[in-house]
């Protein structure tokens, strides 16, 4: 019997039974009904499923998959969304491992659940638990899900013909959530794009594609999706309509990297930390050294040390405020040198954390996908510049940009794994190990 507990906690796969017990325990403390969740509860005692679908197509959103799903799923015993959810989780988990790990695995999936861990969950209360999970967190895991295809091929294994229904499902419901469905355009596309060069002719890739652009294109012809705009705007911005199209770009851009470098969540923290280690732990070029530096340093000087650093330079202070509904550069102070401080600042760190991927990868493929995760994950966040809910949607927004950094994360200690000496893994270790558990502890103490 002992001997057989070892063999089972041997597995590669063990540590996903710690995040699946970690999310249980947070989803059985998750309380009842709240704000949009009521609504979808109700939908089914008042109106079928196919009414309700049509209705909102025309009068508020192109949502239809996730909207359907969501109406089913609430209006069932919350004891159910809270096993699928869990189970959800921790299938991303496990399909994160399973694109982005080839080596050392048990090791690196309990790190990756320290990542996992540190995600703050507690965005997902925003439009209430049940309705922001169905609707964000579900999509970014078929969207995860739907990639597996892409594995499958490049590892040139035989698919089983119930696989191609089920990716289909994946591609349909990530591409529900707008943020998604560009996505899931860009990923397929570049699939294609690779195929293409590398001569491999296949069909499926082109489906996936073109249902990506389908509902792509659904989201921008649907009458609902402009219904539902006009409607935001009237209650959440009003003077929406007189931003420019430069104007809706900066304040996508500023209130993305304010979020990230004055109140740097763990995931962002972890990719800096991560980059700086690993770069002065493979890398004695000067140059790399101090790019992997700036990211994190900004983040610290700007994000925990602002109000020690505030006091002996009241600049620091000053900038956090420059940031406000408009973003960083406003009407009134467009013309003023000083507003794009903190723009220029900003955009500098994020470049110098993209110079210190390449830096650590070089001229590989791998290190462009990461390049690509993280530009990607960055674009969701600031298309939401075009969108007037930009602050009522609150931190759910942030999901898909979190997500892009926890995975690149990944990715960094995976590839570079053998560069760290036994003492860094084991930092590394317990970083991410404290940190996902403060994380999760610290979301326990906000839901009770």
């Amino acid at each position: 019997m002992k001997e057989a507990c070892r063999t089972i906690f041997k597995k590669d796969y063990v540590p996903f039974a710690l995040l699946a017990a970690a999310m249980l325990v947070l989803h059985l403390l998750v309380p009842g009904l709240t704000k949009d969740d009521r609504y979808y509860w109700n939908v089914l005692n008042e109106q079928n499923t196919i009414s309700y679908l049509a209705e909102n197509w025309n009068g508020w959103t192109s949502r239809l998959f996730i909207e359907g799903v969501a109406i089913w799923v609430e209006h069932l015993p919350m004891a159910v969304w809270k096993v699928l959810d869990t189970l959800i989780y921790t299938m991303m988990g496990v399909t994160i491992s399973a694109l982005f790990f080839r080596d050392h695995k048990r090791q690196l999936n309990f790190w990756l659940v320290g990542l996992m861990l540190a995600y703050p969950f507690v965005h997902m209360s925003t439009a209430g638990w049940m309705t922001t999970t169905i609707t964000y967190l579900w999509p970014l895991a078929a969207g995860l899900g739907a990639c597996l295809y892409f594995v499958r091929v490049l590892d040139e294994k035989k698919l089983r013909w119930y696989e191609y229904p089920i990716y289909t499902v994946c591609v349909l419901y990530a591409g529900s959530l707008e943020q998604m469905s560009a996505v899931m355009t860009a990923v397929t596309f570049l699939f294609v794009m690779y195929l293409t060069v590398q001569e491999k002719h296949r069909i499926f890739p082109w489906v996936m594609f073109l249902l990506s652009v389908l509902k792509l294109a659904a989201a921008v012809l649907c009458p609902g999706n402009a219904v539902r705009t006009a409607s935001e705007i009237r209650q959440c911005f009003t003077d929406y309509r007189m931003l420019s199209l430069t104007d809706k770009i900066q304040l996508g851009y500023s209130s993305t990297l304010e979020k990230v470098f004055f109140s740097p969540e763990l995931p962002f923290l972890f990719l800096f930390i991560l980059v700086t280690v690993t770069v002065f732990s493979r890398s004695r070029d000067l140059f790399y050294r101090a790019a992997a530096a700036v990211p994190l340093c900004t983040a610290l000087l700007l994000g925990p040390l602002r109000g020690f650093l505030g006091e002996l330079f009241p600049g620091f202070a000053e900038m956090k405020k420059a940031f406000g509904k408009y973003g960083a550069v406003e009407l009134g102070s467009f013309d003023w040198k000083r507003s794009y401080v903190p723009v220029i600042l900003l955009g500098t760190a994020c470049v110098a954390l993209l110079v210190s991927v390449y830096g650590l990868y070089g001229d590989c493929a791998r290190g462009f996908l990461a390049l690509f995760i993280l530009i990607l994950g960055f674009g969701t966040r600031v298309v939401m510049g075009f969108s007037p809910t930009i602050w009522k949607s609150s931190d759910r927004t942030y999901l898909f940009f979190l997500f892009s950094a926890l995975i690149v994360s990944g990715m960094i200690l995976h590839d570079f794994y053998d560069i760290y000496q036994e003492k860094v893994r084991k930092k590394i270790g317990w970083m991410l190990g404290i940190g996902g558990i403060a994380a999760w502890g610290s979301c326990l103490m906000l839901m009770g």
